[in-house]
């Protein structure tokens, strides 16, 4: 049996180890979102974390890509830097998607008011229900 020289395999674990510390956030483009003016109950879901893993958000908490936010007793706005504001009521919950070809926002449940800045927009937003 052939012996692996000491250094290499000192190399191949210390690879493995850093990509242990990689997680999904971390491998994420640009954040596509921010939520803003959080009041009371507000919660984001991380796209990739267990269906029931909810954590309370604070102001300017990025949303990257499939997050999900809820308002429970609660409200915020979700920004698109200069390009539209979504305020959110209390109770609902949506899902935020950057396409290749348009912003969609999925309302799963409750009511949003968008304000859209056209001349400053990249692409289209959609909200889907």
């Amino acid at each position: 049996m052939r012996s692996v020289p000491r250094n290499h395999a000192f190399s191949v674990l210390m690879l493995i180890a850093s990509l242990a510390f990689l997680t999904p956030t971390s491998v994420h483009a640009a954040a596509v979102a921010t939520v803003e003016q959080a009041q009371g109950e507000v919660f984001i879901h991380s796209a990739g974390a267990a269906a029931d893993v909810w954590a309370p958000i604070t102001n300017n908490t990025p949303l990257n890509n499939g997050d999900s936010v809820k308002t429970k007793n609660g409200s915020c706005a979700v920004v698109y830097g200069d390009q539209g504001t979504f305020s959110l009521s209390q109770n609902t919950t949506i899902t935020v998607r950057d396409k290749e070809d348009t912003k969609d926002i999925l309302l799963d449940l409750g009511k949003l008011k968008a304000k859209v800045n056209k001349d400053k927009m990249t692409k289209p937003f959609q909200v889907v229900t």
